[in-house]
């Protein structure tokens, strides 16, 4: 029997997006160190011409570019505006570079001009 890598993340899905055969699922994650954080995870669905059952998988075609754009950013405005916040314990892309550019609180307001 062949060994499986066992993977203590936990997940939830949160929120699932579809724009014609792509979709988005929103997940609430939590790593092995306990930070909790969200993404997302695209695929495809479909129907199949033989049976009419629905199929899943991963792999796009360049018909699906627009799907998957506007896919993307509205799992990614979910993400960032998304009623259940308790993911923020990571900063938002983007946070943290605002705060790196941050003046330290001891500089504001003093002239360095001498």
């Amino acid at each position: 029997m062949a060994n499986k890598k066992k993977t203590d993340t936990a997940q939830e899905v949160l929120h699932t997006i579809q724009k014609g055969q792509v979709v988005a699922t929103v997940e609430l994650r939590q790593s092995n160190a306990g930070f909790t954080y969200k993404q997302f995870v695209l695929s495809r669905k479909w129907q199949t011409r033989s049976s009419g059952k629905e199929s899943s998988g991963n792999s796009f075609f360049e018909q699906h570019e627009a799907d998957i754009l506007e896919t993307v950013k509205a799992a990614c405005a979910y993400i960032r505006n998304g009623a259940d916040r308790k993911a923020d314990s990571l900063p938002v892309r983007g946070e943290e570079a605002a705060v790196v550019k941050t003046a330290p609180a001891e500089s504001k307001g003093k002239n360095t001009d001498a």
